[in-house]
C-alpha cells in the first residue's frame, strides 16, 4: 500500500505541489482584498496596473514615453511591458476595460506566474539526488519561505517574481537534454522573453557565465554562442518595434528600456566564442570571429561612445552600491547586514549570511560545485542590497536542502544509522531545527503594511473626483509629491506626478523643495515644474529621517544625539512645516499664485499633533478683491476651517495700486473634504473696525476674477 501511494505521489508531485502552492497563495486573498478595496504590498504593482489599463484603453498599444511620469514633460517608461501585455489581452478577451478589474486580474495572476518555481524542482534536484524528501523540503521552502512569498504572493504585480522564477528556469534549461537547433530556440526565446518581463534581464547573462566557464561543456558553449547572437538580432527588432526612438537615438542605459540589454547578448556570445579557443588554445586568425564582432564593432562605435561609456560604468557601479541619491534612502537597497540588524534575526534573510558556511562544506562534494558557482553572484549581489533576495532565495532553498541533506549522510552518522529511512528522518529533523528560528514567520503574507497607504489613496481619488467637478483634463494637472506616493497618485488619480516614482532628478528636487526654507526655493521649483497640487503627508519622524539623509549637516534643524533625534527650531522654518503646520499661508502672496488647503483627512492614525495626517494644496490663480481707498491700515479677514480641529485665521495684506487696494484672495465658498469656508471676507482696519465684508465663491477664485467692492463702515 505504501509503495503504491508512493508510487502515485512520485507520478503526480508536481501537479500535487502546484495545487498546494496556489491554494496557499490564495488562501491570502482576505489580506489582499477588504472592505476598504484591495491593498496589494509596496508601491511598484499600482505603476503596472495603470499601464496594464492604458494597454487597454490604447487597443494594446504601448508608447515607452509616459506622458504621466515627471511631469511637466513626461518621461521614458523604465520597465518592459510583457506584465502589462499579459493582463490587457486577458482582460480584452473576458471583456474588461474598467481600471478596478484590470487591477483585481493583476493581482490574481501573479501566483500563477510564479508557477515555473515549483515546475523546476524535480529535475534540478534530480541531478544531485534522488531522495523525494529533498525535493519535498524544497517544494515547500518554495511554498512557505517568506521571501520567497513575499515575490510571488497575491498582488505582488512586479518584475521580482520574475527574478525569481527565472534564476531556476535558467539552471533547468542547461542541464536540459535536448537537441541544438531547439535548444538554441529555447535559450533565444528565454532571453527575449525574460526582457520582455523583466527590464534587468541582462543580468541573467552574467548570473550564467560563471557556472558556462567552470565547466567548460563545449557543447553547451557553441549552442549559447548561437543563442546569443540570435536574441541579439531579436531583441534590437524588439527595440526597434517598441521604442524606434531610442533604437535610433542609440539609447543605452541599464535602468531602462535601451540597447543595453541586446549589446550584453552580443558581447556574451563573442565572450564565449572567445572562451572556446581559450580552452582549446586555438591561435587561428582573427578574421574567422568577424562575423561575431563586426556587428559589435558597428553598434559600440555607432552608438556607445556616443552616450559616453564612462557615464555607463558610473550607473552601473551606484547601481549596485546604492550609495547616493533617493534610491540610498529606500528599505531595498540596505545590505543583508542592515537589514538583519533593523529587522531582527528571526527571519530568512539572517538564515541567508549562513549561505558561506554551507558553501564551504557543500565544495568538498565535487556534483555540487557548479551549482555553488551558480549561487555566488545571487549571493554577492545579496549582501550588497536586499533587494535581490527574490533571485537568491529560491538558490537559497535549493542550497539549504542539499547541505541538511549531506549534512545528514555523513560516514560517521552512516555507521550509527544505517537505515536509509531513518537517515530521511534524520535529514527532516535537520530542517526543521533550521528553519525553527523563522517558524513564526513561514508562510506569512503581507498586504501593503504602510501606514499612510489608504489616506493617500483617498486623498488621490478626492484629485480624481475634483477634476470631474471643476471639468479639466486630469492630465493637465501635475501633482508634486513624495516619489513613491506617485504610483498611487498614477493608480487613483490619473494626474502626472513629480516625484516621478522611479526617483529620478525629480525626487531629489522635490527633496529640495520640502526640505528647504524661503520663497525662493517655491519659485525655482514651480518654474521647473508647475503642478497645480501638493500632496503631503503629517509624518514628523520620517521627514525627520528624510531631511536628516539629505541634510545631515544641518544642527540647527534636526540633530542625532544617539539613536534619539531631537527636532530644533529650525524645522519650523522648513516648507514641509510651512505647508503642513501653517497651511501654506507663507506663500498665499507667492507669484505663481496662491496656495489653498482643498483636502485634509479626518481620521488619524497618531495623536502626535492635531493636525490632519494627509493634506492635499491646489495652486489657483486667486480672487483679486479691489477697494479704492487712501487708508493702508487695512486686512482681509476670513475664517478657514480645516480637519480635524484646525481652526486658520487668514489675516492678509493688501498691495497698492495707485488709489486702489487689491487683495489676492485664495479661498471662495467652499465645502469639500475636511475643509471648509462660507466665502466672507471682512475687511477691517487695525483697530479692529469693519470697513465692510464681500461673498467669494469658488468659480472667482480659480478664474481669477475681480471684484470691485464700495466702503460700507459698520
Amino acid at each position: 500500500m505504501i509503495k503504491v501511494i508512493y508510487s502515485y505521489f512520485a507520478k503526480y508531485e508536481v501537479l500535487f505541489f502546484s495545487i498546494l502552492f496556489l491554494l496557499f497563495r490564495y488562501s491570502h486573498i482576505q489580506k489582499i482584498f477588504s472592505a476598504i478595496g484591495f491593498n496589494p504590498p509596496g508601491v511598484d504593482p499600482f505603476y503596472r496596473m495603470y499601464r496594464a489599463h492604458a494597454l487597454v484603453e490604447q487597443n494594446l498599444h504601448f508608447s515607452v514615453h509616459d506622458p504621466l511620469l515627471n511631469f511637466p514633460h513626461g518621461d521614458m517608461s523604465p520597465w518592459m511591458p510583457g506584465m502589462e501585455y499579459i493582463v490587457a489581452v486577458i482582460s480584452r478577451l473576458i471583456g474588461v476595460t474598467e481600471l478596478k478589474d484590470i487591477a483585481a486580474i493583476s493581482i490574481l495572476i501573479v501566483p500563477l506566474l510564479a508557477l515555473p518555481l515549483i515546475w523546476c524542482i524535480k529535475p534540478i534536484v534530480s541531478k544531485y539526488t534522488s531522495a523525494i524528501t529533498v525535493r519535498s523540503i524544497v517544494y515547500f521552502s518554495f511554498i512557505l519561505l517568506p521571501s520567497i512569498v513575499l515575490v510571488t504572493s497575491l498582488g505582488r504585480f512586479d518584475h521580482h517574481v520574475f527574478e525569481a522564477t527565472q534564476i531556476v528556469m535558467m539552471m533547468c534549461l542547461y542541464y536540459a537534454e535536448i537537441k541544438s537547433v531547439k535548444k538554441i530556440i529555447a535559450w533565444t526565446v528565454f532571453f527575449c522573453g525574460s526582457w520582455f518581463m523583466w527590464p534587468h534581464a541582462w543580468m541573467l547573462s552574467g548570473l550564467l557565465m560563471p557556472l558556462v566557464l567552470y565547466e567548460q561543456n563545449k557543447q553547451e558553449i557553441h549552442i549559447l554562442v548561437k543563442a546569443f547572437g540570435c536574441s541579439f538580432f531579436v531583441q534590437s527588432l524588439m527595440l526597434f518595434l517598441l521604442a524606434p526612438d531610442a533604437f535610433l537615438s542609440g539609447n543605452i542605459s541599464i535602468f531602462g528600456i535601451s540597447w543595453w540589454t541586446p549589446i550584453v547578448c552580443l558581447l556574451s556570445s563573442a565572450f564565449l566564442s572567445d572562451s572556446i579557443r581559450v580552452f582549446d588554445q586555438d591561435k587561428k586568425n582573427i578574421r574567422h570571429r568577424m562575423p561575431i564582432y563586426m556587428p559589435g564593432i558597428l553598434v559600440f562605435v555607432t552608438f556607445v561612445f556616443k552616450d559616453r561609456v564612462w557615464r555607463l560604468c558610473k550607473s552601473l557601479y551606484f547601481g549596485i552600491t546604492a550609495d547616493r541619491g533617493t534610491l540610498a534612502n529606500t528599505l531595498e537597497t540596505m545590505s543583508a547586514f542592515s537589514k538583519a540588524q533593523k529587522v531582527g534575526f528571526d527571519n530568512d534573510t539572517t538564515l541567508a549570511l549562513l549561505v558561506p558556511l554551507m558553501f564551504l562544506f557543500l565544495w568538498r562534494y565535487k556534483n555540487y560545485r557548479s551549482f555553488l558557482v551558480y549561487v555566488f553572484i545571487p549571493f554577492t549581489l545579496f549582501l550588497f542590497q536586499v533587494r535581490f533576495m527574490s533571485m537568491l532565495f529560491p538558490l537559497f532553498a535549493l542550497l539549504t536542502a542539499f547541505f541538511l541533506y549531506e549534512l545528514s549522510k555523513l560516514p560517521w552518522i552512516q555507521k550509527k544509522i544505517k537505515a536509509n529511512w531513518m537517515r530521511q528522518m534524520l535529514f527532516l529533523v535537520l530542517v526543521c531545527v533550521f528553519y525553527f528560528p523563522i517558524h513564526k514567520k513561514l508562510g506569512k503574507a503581507y498586504p501593503n503594511n504602510y501606514r499612510y497607504f489608504q489616506h493617500v489613496k483617498r486623498a488621490s481619488q478626492f484629485l480624481h473626483i475634483e477634476s470631474q467637478r471643476l471639468g479639466f483634463d486630469p492630465k493637465t494637472a501635475g501633482v508634486a509629491s513624495r516619489w513613491m506616493f506617485g504610483h498611487w497618485i498614477l493608480m487613483y488619480a490619473g494626474m502626472p506626478v513629480v516625484a516621478t516614482p522611479f526617483q529620478g532628478q525629480s525626487a531629489l528636487d522635490y527633496s529640495e523643495f520640502l526640505y528647504g526654507i524661503g520663497e525662493e526655493g517655491v519659485t525655482s521649483f514651480l518654474d521647473k515644474y508647475p503642478v497645480r497640487y501638493l500632496l503631503m503627508i503629517n509624518a514628523p519622524h520620517e521627514h525627520m529621517n528624510q531631511f536628516l539623509f539629505y541634510h545631515p549637516d544641518q544642527p540647527n534643524v534636526i540633530e542625532l544625539q544617539g539613536e534619539t533625534m531631537v527636532v530644533k527650531d529650525g524645522f519650523k522654518e522648513l516648507r514641509s512645516s510651512q505647508f503642513l503646520f501653517k497651511n501654506a499661508i507663507p506663500y498665499i502672496n507667492n507669484v505663481h499664485g496662491p496656495w489653498r488647503v482643498v483636502y485634509a483627512s479626518e481620521q488619524k492614525l497618531e495623536h502626535m499633533n492635531n493636525y490632519s495626517d494627509v493634506k492635499v494644496f491646489e495652486r489657483v490663480q486667486g480672487a483679486k478683491l479691489l477697494l479704492e481707498t487712501a487708508r493702508n491700515d487695512l486686512v482681509a479677514h476670513a475664517v478657514v476651517y480645516i480637519a480635524p480641529r484646525e481652526e486658520v485665521v487668514l489675516e492678509l495684506t493688501p498691495q497698492r495700486v495707485g488709489n486702489t487696494l487689491v487683495w489676492k484672495v485664495p479661498y471662495g465658498q467652499y465645502h469639500a473634504m475636511g475643509v471648509q469656508f462660507s466665502g466672507e471676507y471682512i475687511i477691517k482696519a487695525k483697530d479692529n473696525s469693519v470697513l465692510g465684508s464681500f461673498m467669494v465663491n469658488e468659480e472667482d477664485v480659480l478664474l481669477g476674477h475681480q471684484i470691485q467692492m464700495v466702503e460700507n463702515r459698520r
